[in-house]
């Protein structure tokens, strides 16, 4: 790797000369997160406050998915103690920048990333310059003291900036993400069938009362009629045998409906072509009666979901010049249900799952479908268009891509919006979520490591007033056990929860005192893993991003997510 040395910086410039083709490099995660997905991950400027162990695995993890950028401020340089829980330095490197030698090593990993090393003070940095900041999209804080996280988290919450707080603790695990609002569109959901059955559209609905799913044809031996009815498609058969099994099964209880149509459908299997006295072996009837809780159910099952509903009854989707690309595609979505969705449809995405049938019938049956979501997609991009011709110029963005349209389209179902809590505001704790959590310790495990949020809370309370972390040297292990122990049980007190269904804070304190805030490889591992790929969610908005803090206990490998 050749390198340049600016001043009190090293930077890494071989990429210009490496041949190496990125789509087979990252052939495997584009199956996963697409195209955008991956050009979101490449306009990533990330840059992390640390060169600890765990800072290195945070970016370990996202240099070889191929962020675009990273930026790692830290003066340290590396001791014999790094030497044991910090996987990129070396016996040779002891002395040198810690930064550097990360840089070096992250760099061979990835050709494609460029990594800078900048040698100064982080903690002195975010004191002095908090400007320099802006020309990230990223911040990540590791093992970085209360203070300089809370006035950075304050920064990046003001300008826009994803911030993420990650800290490894003797067994223990950390990270609280902090922005304003996540846009999520699309969560990978592929159990979801649009077949919209509940209410069919008429083009389906003509297509398949007037399907003849008997086989009159005339002029058919038993076995080819056996054939042909074996033949449709069972998504074909569901609205005709639906207004049968309805005419004929008069008026039962809901909770009975499923298993009635079975039955019904289950009975109206053609009688077998060499044994008159039983019905043939179908498979077509034997998936629609798999899928009797589609057709006869749950009527809500495509209703406007939840998630969607409030992006529509948000505030931001009334769209002005400020907006950016989500809420404009969000609006013209609004609209699209609105008008051609008679104020209860989505646009419909055509996709049809596999099903047993002939290939004439099951082609003719998905054009059907891939007619009606081209008609949705063509209204879909005539609202979009009459938005922006309405705002005319956008400051966020130039233009909405084809990619872009089509992506939100296909995943309309499931665009979220998720908003956090600041970091200023976490200093009134959250009573109302952490309550509930607070009664479920007794029976559920993972629910216990909200103790450690408390002492988490008071290991940070002691540093304010020290200037260290409890339990960092012998001399003063035993009083900041004791010191540690009222500044718990008065956290405890203050914060309106009732911390009393841990019998004994002061074991937990103890324990807390014990690590002395040391790092351990395999617990920093398991904490860069968890914010890289928090991280991906965040950056591609795809899949929903844990909110807001998440904590691992490696005492029994367990681990809690939370609204903090």
């Amino acid at each position: 790797m050749e390198e340049v040395n600016l001043d009190n910086k090293i930077v890494n410039t071989t990429h210009s000369s490496v041949a190496k083709d990125k789509d087979v490099r990252y052939d495997r995660q584009l199956r996963l997160w697409g195209t955008l997905g991956q050009m979101a991950i490449e306009n990533v400027k990330m840059v992390v406050l640390g060169s600890n162990s765990t800072a290195g695995e945070v970016l370990k993890n996202l240099v070889l998915p191929g962020i675009g950028s990273y930026e790692i401020i830290d003066d340290a340089l590396v001791t014999e103690r790094d030497l044991g829980n910090n996987f990129y330095v070396t016996q040779e490197s002891k002395g040198t920048s810690r930064a550097v030698e990360l840089t070096k090593n992250l760099n061979e990993m990835n050709p494609f990333v460029i990594g800078e090393a900048n040698q100064q003070n982080p903690i002195k940095l975010v004191e002095s310059n908090l400007e320099y900041f802006k020309k990230f999209n990223v911040i990540c804080t590791c093992q970085m003291p209360t203070s300089t996280v809370e006035r950075l988290a304050k920064f990046a919450w003001e300008n826009g900036i994803a911030f993420f707080n990650a800290r490894s603790y003797g067994f223990l695990g950390y990270l609280r993400i902090s922005l304003p609002e996540l846009r999520i569109y699309e969560n990978h959901n592929p159990d979801f069938k649009d077949l919209r059955l509940n209410d069919p559209f008429p083009e389906f609905l003509n297509f398949a009362t007037n399907f003849d799913i008997d086989v009159n044809e005339e002029n058919l031996t038993a076995g080819e009629r056996v054939a042909k009815h074996a033949d449709i498609p069972w998504l074909i058969l569901a609205p005709t045998l639906r207004k049968r099994w309805k005419e004929s099964v008069g008026d039962i209880d809901e909770d009975e409906y499923e298993e009635s149509f079975k039955k019904f459908v289950k009975d109206s299997r053609i009688q077998n072509a060499e044994d008159n006295k039983r019905k043939a072996d179908e498979e077509n009837y034997d998936e629609l009666a798999s899928n009797a809780w589609l057709v006869v159910k749950y009527e809500d099952y495509y209703d406007i979901p939840s998630n969607v509903q409030d992006v529509f009854d948000d505030p931001k989707i009334e769209v002005n010049a400020d907006s950016d690309k989500f809420w404009v595609l969000s609006a013209a979505l609004k609209s699209f249900v609105e008008k051609e969705g008679n104020g209860k449809h989505l646009p419909l995405t055509g996709s049809l799952p596999d099903m047993h049938g002939s290939t004439v019938n099951y082609l003719a049956l998905q054009q059907v479908y891939k007619d009606k979501s081209n008609s949705d997609y063509k209204a879909f991009e005539e609202h979009i268009n009459s938005i922006l011709k309405r705002v005319g110029k956008f400051n966020s963005f130039q233009e909405i891509t084809l990619t872009e349209i089509e992506r939100f389209f296909k995943n309309a179902r499931f665009i979220e919006v998720q908003r956090y809590r600041s970091l200023e505001e976490e200093r009134q704790w959250n009573t109302d979520d952490l309550s509930m959590l607070l009664q479920s310790v007794a029976w559920d495990e993972n629910s216990k490591n909200l103790v450690w949020y408390l002492l988490f809370r008071a290991v940070d309370s002691f540093y304010l007033k020290h200037g260290r972390y409890p339990g960092d040297t012998d001399e003063t292990y035993e009083s900041d056990i004791k010191v540690l122990q009222e500044i718990a049980n008065t956290l405890a007190k203050e914060s309106g929860l009732d911390f009393s269904v841990f019998e004994n804070l002061n074991d937990y304190a103890h324990e807390m005192a014990r690590y002395g805030a040391g790092e351990l490889h395999n617990i920093a591992s398991i904490v860069g893993g968890t914010v890289a790929q928090e991280v991906i969610k965040v950056v591609t908005g795809q899949w929903v991003a844990s909110n807001n803090t998440w904590i691992f206990s490696g005492l029994n490998s367990s681990s809690l997510m939370f609204r903090a």
